[in-house]
């Protein structure tokens, strides 16, 4: 069974250049300074699968590389870029255990092909002994000399035990076929928002006998929503301290859709298995996958549990008019508002495109819009990143000039104006063992500060 990466699926973006602290002055990297380095360096899309290898952890890393990271230059009546990929392996003591370098070529036969949807493909596999593992891989853009590094700490798993296990899931897009038998496309989890049907799994499980029963479980949870009146009050023109965040900080969960699948073994082994599930709920949803193998002599199992986040299938390539309006109301005066909220379709484009047609008009609006889109890839985690603290802050104020973090529980972001410096405070918040979520500390932001940005964005030609 062969797996093909997906092919063109990445979101509309434009490359703008801006400051921030590359966070070597601190403990640690900074979470959102991590993320505003994706604004100018060849910032690709990685996932990582782990499954057995005949005694061995195989380690298969999918990296999705954007055209629109990369920078084009004409080459005779054609445009190319090429980049490369560093892989660093290290074991629990820092010692590298594996590396390669690998370079990649894209050429495209208009400027406009360079700038669209496509994305280049690669899958790299490493064999490892079981053991924990930080694997670091650092791109490169030839021309632009930009770089772009992710480091995570994964644990290679010993498949070999006589208890049942199972690979690591990867989701799919679609099933298709050929010549040569099965052919999965597989999504990365950042591009769920773009399924056009069912969501699909593919897992390997391991250690099966023959007349073994297997039962594999699958739940998709929502977070319980509150009563309406439990929602907390919009305030017009302060800082993003009272949101709906309700995503982030609930606890409790309601299944919203379910797959199980039982089957009985036939031979002893590995088993690949394949299950498809309606389409996920728009917004986050928690996944918990459970296998269950009963046999003559025992009952074992193992379970999997991770979060996953869709858009409105009605936006996925550019922020919705709900989104947009809703960062909107940062920069409207309430009349302003509810003239907007109780209308929409071409009524309410109208409408938008008039207060912008005195702000700057389609350049003005297309910036604003532009730090939406951006958000959304910078901060999505349990809702919207347009919709967060610290989304709303960067779509308001731009990137900081400086970030500081002391833990991963709390960040700060300084802005500079003239001769002052301002500072604009966040606290991790909700459950952060899910997903890191980080509010604004209350009166954490100078009001004169904000609102100079609003009029920024309010002022007329």
């Amino acid at each position: 069974m062969r797996r093909v990466i997906l092919y063109g699926i990445i979101l509309w973006s434009v490359v703008w250049i801006g400051g921030c602290s590359s966070g070597e002055a601190v403990i640690q990297e900074c979470y959102s300074s991590a993320q505003f380095k994706r604004l100018v360096a060849p910032a690709f899309s990685y996932y990582v699968m782990n499954v057995d290898a005949h005694g061995q952890s195989r380690l298969d890393l999918y990296l999705q590389m954007p055209y629109k990271k990369l920078r084009f230059q004409m080459d005779g009546f054609q445009y190319s870029a090429s980049f490369s990929y560093l892989f660093l392996v290290r074991d629990s003591k820092g010692e590298i255990v594996q590396t390669k370098e690998i370079d990649r070529a894209v050429t495209v036969r208009t400027y406009e092909e360079s700038v669209s949807l496509r994305s280049d493909f690669y899958l790299q596999t490493f064999l490892l002994p079981p053991a924990t593992y930080t694997v670091e891989v650092i791109s490169r853009d030839n021309l632009s000399q930009q770089r772009y590094r992710i480091v995570q700490t994964i644990e290679a798993k010993n498949f070999s035990n006589s208890t049942v296990s199972a690979s690591t899931i990867l989701l799919l897009d679609t099933i298709a076929y050929d010549a040569k038998g099965v052919v999965l496309r597989p999504i990365l989890p950042e591009y769920v928002s773009l399924l056009s049907g069912s969501i699909g799994t593919f897992q390997e499980i391991y250690n099966i006998r023959a007349g073994d029963t297997l039962v594999v479980s699958t739940r998709y949870c929502r977070l319980k929503q509150p009563r309406e009146d439990e929602r907390k009050k919009f305030t017009y023109w302060l800082p993003p301290y009272r949101i709906d965040d309700t995503d982030c900080i609930a606890e409790n969960e309601e299944v919203y859709a379910s797959c199980d699948s039982t089957f009985i073994a036939t031979r002893d082994g590995t088993l690949q298995f394949i299950q498809l599930c309606q389409p996920l709920h728009v917004g986050k949803t928690i996944v918990h996958r459970f296998i269950v193998r009963r046999s003559a002599e025992r009952v074992d199992s193992v379970s999997t549990e991770f979060s996953l986040f869709r858009k409105d299938s009605s936006s996925k390539l550019s922020p919705s008019q709900d989104e947009i309006l809703t960062a909107m109301r940062y920069i409207l005066r309430e009349p302003e508002y509810d003239s907007l909220v109780t209308i929409s379709g071409n009524e309410r484009l109208k409408k938008i495109t008039e207060f912008w047609s005195v702000r700057g008009g389609n350049q003005r609006r297309f910036d604003f819009e532009k730090r939406i889109y951006e958000a959304d890839q910078f901060f999505t985690t349990c809702m919207e990143g347009s919709r967060t603290p610290m989304g709303i802050v960067y779509i308001i104020c731009g990137v900081p000039d400086y970030v500081d973090c002391r833990s991963d529980l709390y960040e700060t972001w300084y802005y500079t104006l003239g001769e002052r410096t301002y500072s604009v405070q966040f606290r991790a918040a909700g459950n952060r063992n899910r997903k890191t979520y980080f509010e604004l500390n209350p009166f954490s932001v100078n009001e004169l500060f904000w609102q100079y940005h609003i009029d920024q964005w309010r002022k007329k030609n």
